[in-house]
């Protein structure tokens, strides 16, 4: 079974060792270079952690085995899954709930960047309503994105309500 938990800033040393193994795994996903994550500091993890954004780590037992985040503006990123866990759910549950929460906070539309190359996650985020609105090129030197957009999304009303999100600590 899947859970999905919230991180605290507490929680920024777990947040660090995903985005380290994201990035090395698959560097074009992110926005941001090994290096850049590495050297961000535990003050910089604390303060990502923070509210209004939401950390989200989906866990099988004891493991985790993905993550996703929605910042203050209700953009969706950080969205990756471990090799061995993907075909799981576990992406699902991930967008599951980042559109719940968003939806809780009256949020217009969630939007976010991904890779044009990147099927099977342009398949996850429609299978989830996002829909291609445009082209959009987030850092010139690395890869060309299609940016997404969900609508209609209504509070707790067309989720999964087995995708509860453990409060962080």
């Amino acid at each position: 079974m899947i859970a999905v938990q919230e991180l605290t800033p507490d929680d920024w040393a777990l947040w660090r060792a995903l985005r380290i193994e994201a990035t090395t795994t698959e560097p074009e996903a992110f926005g941001s270079t090994l290096a850049e994550v590495v050297e961000t500091t535990e003050a910089q993890w604390r303060a990502r952690l923070s509210k209004p954004s939401l950390h989200l780590v989906a866990r099988r037992g004891g493991d985790a085995v993905g993550m996703a985040a929605v910042n203050h503006e209700f953009e969706l990123s950080s969205v990756w899954v471990r090799p061995n866990a993907r075909g799981s759910g576990t992406g699902h549950r991930l967008v599951e709930a980042a559109l719940r929460s968003a939806a809780s906070r009256t949020a217009p539309l969630v939007r976010l960047a991904v890779r044009e190359t990147n099927a099977t996650a342009i398949g996850l985020y429609r299978a989830h309503g996002f829909i291609e609105v445009g082209d959009d090129y987030l850092n010139p030197e690395r890869v060309h994105r299609l940016i997404l957009m969900a609508y209609g999304r209504t509070p707790q009303s067309d989720l999964d309500r087995s995708c509860d999100v453990e409060p962080g600590r």
